[in-house]
């Protein structure tokens, strides 16, 4: 099967909010970071996120795309471009993840030493109440997030030049995921509050081969109808 290699840059426009481990102080969980101190966004949450945005991707364009992965026989998941893609219960995906670190704004490369970036500041606490959607009432008591501070000019930026690697059976399935990367706005929790609205750029390689977003691409996968194994030219 041809080799995919996935380049993501995310930025990040607003203060950002992404759990990590507990820590001791009002806040209950801290931001996410890696062993040297920095900012990341954990790859299991940005493969959640564009999972459901690929979703939208592929129910837009009449695609056949079960929900939040149910589990599968390996023959009937290989029918399903999003379990071919992201895996399900019993069926694992042929794509590796990696965490997005902070890193130092400017164009992706090649990977640098961690000492090349500089962490933002320390995290800040926020205060927020829940609220019932039902009963418009406050629902329990108020409870205190960690965030990144405000932002006050350049956004953050995450990326990885490997984020995501490994083999697609169709160039189509690469195409589905770069249109799923175009649609994701926000990352991390309290989105609906202002958080972590962002934009992710994606740029791919099929074989060591750049592979541009295509929608003709897409409309193929559609005329295809439920079958995945004809192959859709990149």
């Amino acid at each position: 099967m041809p080799r995919a290699e996935v380049a993501l840059t995310v930025e990040v426009y607003t203060a950002l909010s992404s759990s990590g481990w507990a820590a001791r102080g009002v806040a209950t969980r801290d931001l996410a970071r890696d062993g040297w101190g920095r900012l990341i966004l954990p790859a299991t949450h940005v493969k959640g996120r564009l999972r459901h945005a690929c979703l939208q991707v592929a129910r837009t364009l009449g695609l056949p795309g079960c929900g939040a992965g149910r589990a599968h026989a390996p023959a009937e998941a290989g029918e399903c471009p999003l379990c071919a893609l992201f895996g399900a219960p019993g069926y694992a995906g042929t794509l590796r993840w990696r965490d997005l670190p902070y890193r130092t704004p400017g164009p992706l490369g090649a990977e640098e030493s961690p000492g090349d970036h500089v962490p933002p500041s320390p995290a800040v606490v926020r205060g927020g109440l829940a609220l019932s959607r039902q009963r418009d009432i406050a629902a329990g008591s108020a409870y205190w997030r960690p965030t990144t501070p405000p932002l006050s000019g350049q956004p953050l930026q995450f990326g990885h030049p490997a984020a995501i690697t490994g083999t697609v059976a169709v160039a189509g399935q690469l195409q589905l995921l770069l249109a799923g990367c175009r649609l994701v706005t926000g990352l991390g929790q309290g989105r609906s509050r202002g958080l972590g609205w962002a934009t992710v750029q994606a740029t791919a390689l099929l074989d060591g081969v750049p592979l541009q977003a295509d929608p003709h691409a897409l409309a193929v996968l559609r005329l295809n109808g439920s079958t995945m194994s004809g192959e859709v030219a990149p």
